[in-house]
This record gives C-alpha cells, sequence and structure tokens, in this order.
C-alpha cells in the first residue's frame, strides 16, 4: 500500500474521533501531525482510541506552543 493511500485510510478513521474530542478548528491540523507518525505507532492508534487522544493532546499542546506569541 502506498503512504497516500495508507494516509486516507488511516485519516479517514482517526479524523472524526481527533474532531468529536478537539473540534473542527484543529482537527485536520491534529490529525495530519498525527499521520506523520510511524506506521506502527499510527496503527496502534487506530486500534487504541487512549493512544490516539493522548498523542493528540501533546500534538495540541505543540501546536498551542508554536502558535503563541513570544512575551
Amino acid at each position: 500500500m502506498e503512504k497516500g493511500q495508507r494516509d486516507q485510510l488511516v485519516g479517514d478513521r482517526i479524523y472524526p474521533k481527533i474532531k468529536g474530542r478537539h473540534g473542527d478548528q484543529f482537527a485536520g491540523k491534529l490529525t495530519g501531525m498525527i499521520l506523520g507518525l510511524d506506521i506502527d505507532e499510527l496503527f496502534e492508534m487506530v486500534k487504541d482510541d487512549n493512544k490516539l487522544f493522548a498523542r493528540a493532546d501533546e500534538a495540541l499542546r505543540v501546536l498551542q506552543e508554536h502558535s503563541t506569541p513570544a512575551n
């Protein structure tokens, strides 16, 4: 399976879960960030929502840290 096909299949499975937890504003970006992870980790997250949500929460923290203006 090509990476693009894999990303589409996995993204279709995880996007609705991430959207339900983090809303429309962040769902696409967080899904994209997660799809950049190792294939084995992706498959674990497809099977285990707790692992998915832990990674999505971590990705959101990183995203927010980098979008917050420095004081």
